[in-house]
């Protein structure tokens, strides 16, 4: 149905009223779209005028409270209190509202109000990391350990990417490792893991022990690798017996029998008879190409199995991708011994066992390398550690040949691998 205004006085006042209307939404729109484009421009007399254009828009005050406040050139903390105070009056229901006025209060030394604002953030936002994260770092840096450690503890629970950094940031404020072990971080394994390998980062060894030490106490299973990184670092500080130690918890605590650990030799898992963690003071194998590993359980030389290492026929080798590190005492008497055989070796070059010595300046012992066909035969060799020596490495070695066909192919099989100090007697 259509109406028709017949009356032309109606018709102009109709219209003059849509005018006034459009008019009105337009400049109010062209107001707030005026007031964005000073909040957001690099003048900053152009967000002051933009909290004039619209008075009640509280993101405004906040920010430029907190351009006050932070502005290196022409900083304002009073300023920055009162815009920051307007805000949190326009919408007190917003927590960072709360913490930025927080953050004022804390740089103008008003400690009771900013804990007021940071608790009024946590009352009206209690689900946020950021501010549980927030009120408990300042209460650390108000020396309120106990109570800043149940707030980051809250903000841990809520996002656990905010772990490296609760660690890092909580062990340099305090440096207490226990604390950050029972109070602050989950008590889970990741957690644990993530403050083991920052200690070992940082080069903090007896924290990192204690952090380690917590873990075996939980009586969790340890992936093997978690302790890699601190048995490097030990051995590099010189630490070898802790790092037996340590690595004998590892092997046990990662799920294998307490007899891997036992026997007087000091190279680990010498029989082959444990999967290669490939780490820690156990076998490392090197990936390589042309180079496979595996493990033989049909000849072995003596237990259930020995390694097989297999060479494709496509490289002259410079082979050295099967090696352990072993702490050793130095001015101390050793005997090495240790079975290889081969099958169909080419080339005039073979595989051979090697001793290196840490710190260069003890030869390192090459014994003989095995070419072609061969039964099981044992290496040995007998020598006294340097008085500067406390790290050796053991591993199987080829040198590349000279020869025009120098590309090897076979196989080589290593088993009962053992290092026996004076007077030591060989694993069972």
């Amino acid at each position: 149905m259509s109406i028709r205004l017949v009356n032309p006085t109606l018709r102009w006042g109709i219209l003059s009223f849509t005018l006034l209307v459009f008019l009105g939404v337009s400049y109010t729109v062209g107001l707030v779209w005026y007031a964005d484009v000073l909040a957001n421009s690099p003048n900053f007399n152009g967000l002051k005028d933009a909290t004039q254009i619209e008075p009640g828009y509280g993101d405004y005050w906040y920010r430029l409270g907190i351009n006050q406040q932070l502005n290196l050139e022409n900083s304002n903390t009073g300023q920055a209190i009162g815009n920051l105070r307007k805000a949190t009056e326009i919408n007190p229901r917003s927590a960072d509202y709360w913490m930025g006025l927080a953050d004022a209060y804390e740089s103008a030394g008003q400690l009771d109000q900013a804990r007021d604002a940071f608790q009024r953030a946590v009352s009206d936002y209690p689900v946020s990391s950021d501010v549980h994260w927030r009120y408990g770092s300042f209460l650390i840096r108000q020396g309120e350990t106990p109570e800043g450690y149940k707030e980051i503890h809250v903000a841990l629970g809520i996002t656990p990417q905010l772990i490296p950094l609760a660690i890092s940031r909580v062990w340099r404020a305090t440096e207490n490792v226990n604390d950050l072990l029972t109070k602050v971080l989950p008590d889970d394994l990741d957690a644990q893991r993530q403050a083991l390998d920052f200690f070992c980062s940082q080069n903090e060894i007896e924290p990192a022990t204690v952090v380690w030490d917590q873990m075996v106490a939980s009586g969790r299973r340890i992936p093997i690798k978690t302790i890699f990184p601190l048995i490097n670092q030990l051995l590099s500080e010189v630490r070898g017996d802790d790092a037996r130690r340590i690595w004998r918890q590892a092997v046990v605590a990662s799920g294998n029998p307490d007899e891997v650990t036992q026997g007087d030799s000091l190279v680990f898992n010498g029989g082959f008879e444990y999967d290669i963690a490939n780490g820690g003071l156990d076998w490392h194998l090197d990936a390589l190409p042309g180079v496979t590993y595996g493990y033989e359980t049909a000849s072995q030389h003596s237990g259930k199995r020995a390694l097989r290492i297999g060479f494709d026929g496509t490289q002259n080798f410079n082979f050295n991708g099967l090696w352990q590190d072993i702490p050793v005492e130095p001015n101390t008497k050793y005997h090495f011994e240790g079975y290889l055989r081969t099958g169909g070796i080419t080339t005039d070059s073979g595989p051979r066992f090697v001793i290196g010595f840490a710190g260069g300046r003890q030869p390192e012992i090459w014994l003989s390398d095995f070419t072609g066909d061969k039964r099981w035969e044992a290496q040995t060799a007998d020598f006294t550690t340097a008085s500067d020596v406390h790290l050796l490495r053991i591993y199987v070695s080829r040198l590349p040949s000279k020869r025009f066909d120098n590309k090897m192919a076979g196989f080589v099989w290593i088993d009962d691998v053992s290092l026996l100090p004076e007077g030591g007697h060989p694993n069972p």
